[in-house]
Parts: C-alpha cells; structure tokens; sequence
C-alpha cells in the first residue's frame, strides 16, 4: 500500500505541470486583461475598460455566434453521426468492423492545420476537387469559390471540423456500448424490440452518461476551435468566418493589443463555461433519470 511521501511524489508533478501549463497561464490573461498594453512591457492600469469595450464589441459577438454555429453543427454531426455510425458498426451482418473504424478514425490523427490545407484544395475555386467533380459530371452551374462567399462560408468551414472529429466520438460511443452487459442486449431482443427500439430506449439511455462527457468534450473543443479555420479563410471573407480564438489571437499578435486581446480569451473561457453549463443541465445525468 502506498505511503503519503510515495502518493505525494507521484501526484506533485502533474500537479505542478497543470498549475504552470493551465492555472498560472489563465491568472496572467485575467491580470493582463487589466492593462492597455503594447506589444512590448505593460501598458497603463485600465481597470474593467477592456470588458466595457468587450461588451459592446460586435466583432466579439459575431465571433461568439460563430462559435455557437459551429457547436451546433458539431453537436448533429460529430455526436449524431458518430452515434449513427456506431449503430452500423455494431449490426448483424455488417463486415469488417475494425476496418470501417480504423477508416473513420484516420482523420483524428490528423493535424488540423493539415485538414485545413487538405480541405482548402478540395473547396480552391480552380484546381479544388469539389468543383472538379462538379464539372464531371455536369453540373457546372454550381461551381463556385466555396470560401469567398460570407453568407455561406461558415458552413463550408464546419463540413471538415466535423468530417476530423467524428471518429473520435464513434469510438468513444463504442467503447460505451460494449460496455453494456450482454444480458440487457439479449433480453430485449428476446422481447421482440427491433433494432430502432432497441437503440432508442435501451442503449442510448444507458449511454448517457457517456454522452453527457461527449458533449462537453463537442463544446469545449469547438468553442475554442481556430487552426482550421485560420488556414483555411484567416477569418474572412469580410470577417464572416472569424471565431473567437482567431479574433483574440489577431487582436494580440496583429494589432499588437495584448491587454483587450487577454480580455477577449477570457471573454471566451466564461461564455464556454456558461455554454457547457447549460448542455448539462438540457441533459441530467443518469441517476437523475427516472
């Protein structure tokens, strides 16, 4: 049995890794964000005047329903499809499993910068696969500079931020099914449930907690998104594309304003808090289900 000096040594230094990689980091940006401050050294003491200016900064804004876009569509596409898929996956009759998974789970070990460049050649305007394909087959009407358009890039964005991360839930989803005892399996279908009653009213409710976590894990990811989307468009055109990440880093590193850029990412920690709050309790956990 392990002593307190053993237990102390092999927590204290993951402990002092995550004060020095999370909790210092966050305490800076907050103080930061108290200071009008240049590029080099520390500006004057502006007290809340960064927040003031947050708050009625509709670039933030739109950045911020940006975001909220995208966790939308990941929360359909990443968590949805992810949990459709599994469902295929796990059917009688289907063949080869571990190659369907191993096929959809590829793009997660994908950098995002490399999903931003694979993605902005399939959407290039001229040599892109998209509108190669389109002129294949004939339909050359709908070809298109996909990312130039602000009434519709955020969607275009979206498609490859879903297509990475889709896997990553599909195995999470089936590492939660197989843990269900095969008893209960066996027993429904015993009583006649199909496979959409099974599926609805057994397996998903035994999984919520498990899709509880991957809601969280959706929200925080994709309110916090920015590689992709920084190769990809850079935030444009016209601003239409810009999240909140991208607008905290042009802020800091572009326009050199590192005080209201700190502002804004802790702008963006409390209003993803708040987002995660308000997913978990649209969906109690398990044992508050009755």
């Amino acid at each position: 049995m392990l002593q307190r000096p053993q237990i102390a040594r092999y927590i204290g230094l993951p402990i002092v890794l995550y004060l020095f990689v999370m909790i210092v980091p966050m305490v800076e940006a907050i103080r930061q964000s108290l200071y009008r401050s240049a590029f080099i050294g520390t500006g004057a003491f502006s007290g809340l005047q960064n927040y003031v200016r947050l708050a009625s900064d509709p670039i933030f804004w739109r950045s911020f329903a940006n975001n909220v876009f995208i966790v939308s569509a990941a929360v359909i596409g990443q968590i949805g499809l992810g949990l459709l898929l599994t469902f295929l996956i796990v059917a009688k009759g289907t063949r080869l499993p571990e190659v369907h998974r191993t096929v959809l789970f590829f793009p997660v070990v994908l950098a995002p910068v490399v999903v931003g460049f694979l993605w902005q050649i399939i959407y290039d305007r001229y040599v892109g696969l998209l509108n190669s394909f389109l002129m294949q087959v004939g339909l050359e009407q709908y070809v298109q500079a996909w990312l130039s358009n602000p009434d519709t890039v955020m969607i275009w964005v979206t498609i490859p931020i879903i297509w990475k991360w889709v896997g990553l839930y599909l195995v999470i989803f089936l590492s939660a099914y197989h843990a269900i005892p095969r008893e209960i399996l066996e027993i429904t279908e015993l009583a006649g449930a199909n496979a959409w009653q099974r599926s609805a009213y057994v397996i998903v409710p035994l999984m919520r907690n498990t899709l509880r976590v991957a809601l969280v894990l959706c929200i925080s990811g994709n309110m916090k998104i920015f590689d992709e989307i920084f190769v990809m468009t850079g935030g444009g055109p016209a601003r239409a594309s810009t999240v909140m990440a991208l607008y905290a880093y042009n802020t800091s590193f572009a326009a050199f304003e590192l005080g209201y850029g700190a502002t804004i990412s802790v702008g963006m920690l409390v209003l993803t808090l708040a987002v995660i709050l308000l997913s978990r309790r649209l969906l109690p956990a398990q044992d508050s289900v009755r």
